[in-house]
């Protein structure tokens, strides 16, 4: 039987740890996905022209976050649509891990236009794992793109998700708590509604 733990000290080099090591131990915390938020990385288009525009927001995909800050915006301009067939294309999320790459990137696919078009694939393997923020209807002939062509995906557990906290007590305990002033406890603190404010200063749990 193999136990694989972590973190301890090293001495003389006998205990080194890799963000695989720490990947692996915040992909046990957090789901993979997109921040909650209405906004958070939200696919929007101004109806005026072709450009598909991101929001910034962040999220988490297999242990490694990341937030786009919207400096400059992301913004896509599609090829142009095909004069007969409709077409499926994707705003993605990819985690890449190859050598050469070890990044998160924000990403348009396009699809293959056709009398019944199908989105983009997404890749997920050892390699390659990404999520889909919106699909994307580019109509026949079509000069603009309108709010009608979007398609949201980031609450499809399927292609993307919310990022949740998989340690349940955790995440009951701490849900909906916002103070404005100072919470203070020498036992337990345990809240069935929400509390309201912006800041939680100086709080002791289960002293």
């Amino acid at each position: 039987m193999a136990i694989r733990s972590m973190f301890f000290g090293s001495v003389n080099g006998d205990r080194k740890y890799t963000s695989d090591d720490f990947a692996f131990l915040i992909s046990h915390f957090f789901t993979t996905g997109v921040l909650d938020g209405a906004d958070n990385l939200r696919v929007y288009v101004n109806g005026n022209d072709r450009v598909v525009r991101v929001l910034p927001g962040g999220g988490c995909i297999l242990g490694r976050f990341f937030f786009e800050d919207g400096v400059p915006e992301v913004l896509f301009t599609p090829s142009p649509a095909d004069p007969v067939n409709n077409r499926f294309d994707r705003v993605i999320v990819k985690w890449d891990n190859q050598s050469d790459q070890r990044r998160i990137s924000i990403l348009y696919r396009e699809g293959i236009a056709s009398v019944t078009p199908a989105p983009p694939d997404l890749t997920r393997d050892a390699d390659e794992y990404e999520v889909s923020l919106c699909k994307v209807l580019v109509r026949a002939g079509s000069t603009t793109i309108v709010a009608g062509d979007l398609t949201d995906e980031r609450d499809s557990a399927s292609y993307c998700g919310r990022v949740k906290c998989t340690a349940p007590q955790l995440s009951e305990n701490f849900k909906n708590i916002n103070a404005s002033g100072s919470i203070t406890a020498s036992g337990d603190i345990t809240a069935a509604g929400t509390i309201q404010g912006s800041v939680v200063i100086g709080a002791t749990y289960g002293a």
